[in-house]
């Protein structure tokens, strides 16, 4: 079977990449998951299952998110 090439808004993300494009570490971004934390963000995007132990982010998500947050640094100014 032939692999699709994968458009930015359907490739998924590991968290070693996730890490690298957001420049944070691997406990900030669970720390932005979970409701009970002081950095929780409830719109950083959620995880999608790939396996029984294993979670991708939609790079189309990811990059929504940090749009948003551009822009809210921007207005901020």
């Amino acid at each position: 079977m032939e692999s699709l090439p994968s458009s930015p808004s359907t490739r998924v993300l590991r968290m070693p990449e996730l890490r690298e494009r957001l420049g944070i570490s691997r406990s900030s971004i669970y720390l932005k998951l979970n409701p009970r934390s002081k950095y929780f963000d409830p719109q950083f995007p959620d995880p999608i299952p790939l396996g029984l132990a294993s979670v991708g982010w939609r790079d189309g998500d990811v990059q929504r998110w940090i749009d948003l947050q551009t822009a809210r640094a921007r207005h901020s100014k």
